[in-house]
């Protein structure tokens, strides 16, 4: 608990710390947020990646988000993410089997932009948005494995949403003028979830994030 308070206090200094943030190009000086000189608005496409722990287990999700950019600084867009690797639950049913979390997620996430100039700078994310996880006798990475003959409908046991909040701390690299790489950690709070075998609170963690940028910034 201590190091979850240590992260979010961290996390607003740094968007405090924003606002008074002036950049070393002349022609470029914003006073807030929105309130730039160059008041034009971009936008970019990402392909992310991101981990999440689950039953003690790493569970990848892929996805991808589109974007907004206002005046360099501030970025607004909508994403959405499917996991695509095996997790396994402690659930297990008569017949013996044991079974598989399946889970996909999507949202808005507001992103704020640091020395967005400099070859190397951070940004602040804040994501939020719902979700849906299942419980299934069979993971979805089997399809092939199992012939293409999986009774999918037979396949799933139990289903739940959730509502998600995720702020974060990425550290952003200008590869090329339209082509940015960033990574960082964050920290996933939801509400309940309540699905066999599972506790309340099955992604309450820390998380990893890498995307690649494609687009104007």
């Amino acid at each position: 608990m201590k190091t979850l308070s240590t992260f979010i206090l961290l996390t607003l200094a740094l968007v405090a710390f924003g606002q008074e943030e002036k950049e070393q190009q002349s022609d470029y000086n914003p006073q807030t947020i929105l309130g730039t000189k160059d008041k034009s608005v971009r936008g970019y496409l990402s392909f992310n990646e991101k981990g999440v722990i689950l039953n003690d287990q790493v569970g990848l999700l892929t996805g991808g988000e589109i974007s907004l950019v206002f005046g360099h600084r501030l970025n607004i867009g909508f994403f959405g993410y499917g996991k695509t690797n095996r997790v396994q639950s402690d659930y297990i049913d008569t017949d013996g089997f044991r079974h598989f979390y399946e889970m996909g997620m999507g949202g808005m996430k507001l992103e704020r932009v640091f020395f967005t100039n400099s070859a190397v700078h951070f940004t602040v994310p804040l994501s939020f948005g719902v979700g849906a996880m299942t419980l299934n006798r069979y993971a979805l990475t089997d399809y092939e494995f199992y012939n293409n003959h999986i009774n999918w409908e037979n396949s799933l046991y139990d289903f739940d949403t959730f509502v998600f909040i995720e702020p974060g701390l990425n550290v952003e690299l200008n590869l090329l003028k339209h082509l940015r790489l960033d990574a960082g950690v964050g920290y996933m709070f939801t509400d309940e979830v309540h699905l066999a075998g599972t506790n309340n609170w099955p992604l309450n963690n820390f998380t990893g994030n890498i995307s690649l940028k494609l687009g104007w910034f």
